[in-house]
């Protein structure tokens, strides 16, 4: 993970200068915090909670412009969705960072099966509003998405990293029992959270005063509702495609999901990584046949 958000490699002579700057960092944050603890939040919101713009290629401009656009409001922001296909519909949930047309490699496979996709942009994601982020976000977009009349019968989630975090949280909320592919899932997002912030120097007790606002706004708590820790469903069924060399997200958090729930299938990748297992078209076909109860 440290090699995730540009740390220090493993060599102790270049871990004690980082460490010596993150200490400093910490200090000076703490400082602030009592000073200008407005600003302060300000700047960590931007730098932890805000997502990067995603750049469409002119491929994925042509295909959103095929698709059937709507929207939903979720917290007075306007959610942008697209479907393409009719009849039940399989929902694509896209990671930090994302947004739904990253999966387009996936629409055609899915439609030549008979299903419809559906895709959105997550909360302040590529064209829908909002300035910031989070788990919690996702997860009211995506419920109430699949509340939506428009929707109609749902036969799959496939979510990609913390956009599978989002499906399994809204899978346990709902109580639902509809096949998912987990694609790198982001399964122990408050360890992830916690390490990323206290990697950027971010004072601990900062860090739980931002999450506690979060959870003060949303029916959520980040410690009962840890994707890891809704995994105890026995009847959960999902297959999870992990990259043996995902630098983001370690495999063996999927291991360990797969070893707790006999409803969890693993199938590892080599090479791909976190981002470009997206477009492996063995990857691809996994997913299709899982969802059509096809797998050999």
């Amino acid at each position: 993970m440290a090699h995730r958000y540009g740390g220090p490699t493993n060599h102790k002579h270049q871990k004690r200068p980082w460490n010596l700057k993150r200490n400093f960092t910490t200090i000076i944050i703490s400082l602030l915090w009592f000073v200008i603890p407005g600003q302060v939040r300000r700047f960590i919101l931007n730098r932890f909670f805000t997502p990067i713009p995603y750049k469409t290629s002119g491929l994925e401009t042509d295909i959103l412009g095929k698709g059937q656009p709507f929207s939903i409001q979720v917290d007075n922001k306007m959610i942008r969705c697209w479907r393409w296909g009719t009849g039940p519909a399989v929902l694509f949930v896209h990671g930090w960072n994302g947004r739904g047309i990253q999966f387009f490699q996936f629409f055609q496979p899915v439609l030549e099966t008979g299903l419809s996709v559906i895709a959105f942009d997550g909360p302040g994601h590529g064209e829908s509003e909002g300035q910031t982020s989070s788990y919690f976000q996702m997860s009211e977009a995506l419920r109430a998405l699949i509340h939506d009349e428009r929707i109609g019968e749902i036969r799959g989630f496939v979510g990609h990293s913390f956009g599978a975090g989002a499906i399994i949280n809204t899978i346990h909320k709902e109580q639902l029992n509809i096949p998912s592919v987990w694609i790198a899932p982001a399964l122990k997002l408050k360890e992830l959270l916690e390490l990323a912030f206290s990697f950027h120097g971010i004072p601990l007790h900062i860090f739980r005063k931002l999450i506690a606002e979060y959870e003060e706004k949303y029916p959520y708590n980040l410690k009962k509702d840890n994707p890891i820790q809704l995994l105890s469903r026995r009847d959960m069924k999902a297959l999870i495609i992990h990259d043996r060399n995902d630098r983001v997200i370690p495999l063996t958090d999927s291991q360990m999901a797969a070893d707790r729930n006999d409803g969890i299938r693993l199938e590892s990748t080599k090479g791909l990584g976190h981002r470009r297992i997206l477009k492996d078209p063995d990857m691809i076909q996994q997913t299709i046949c899982y969802l059509k109860n096809d797998c050999p």
